[in-house]
């Protein structure tokens, strides 16, 4: 594993930009954000699907207000913010 702190360019992605069944998640490559200054970067190692997904998928998103695309998961910190800057 390298440095958290190391510049690359993409990163792997599910995304939902429309709900439905498991047929709406798109997977593929976005370039990498820069974090704003109260922002952290997180990298994902590894992430899972829980109950929340799924529902947020089939169209809670959309009741709870949440903005396309969505991306699901967690993860490591990667890159912090101005505000974050030193900090794991």
């Amino acid at each position: 594993m390298g440095n958290v702190n190391e510049k690359e360019d993409n990163m792997k992605t599910v995304a939902i930009n429309k709900y439905g069944n498991e047929d709406v998640l798109e997977i593929g490559d976005v370039e990498i954000p820069e974090p704003k200054a109260d922002e952290v970067l997180v990298k994902v190692r590894a992430a899972g699907v829980n109950p929340f997904d799924w529902k947020v998928r089939d169209g809670l998103g959309e009741r709870l207000g949440m903005k396309m695309p969505i991306y699901p998961g967690g993860g490591k910190s990667r890159r912090g913010g101005r505000r974050f800057e030193g900090r794991r």
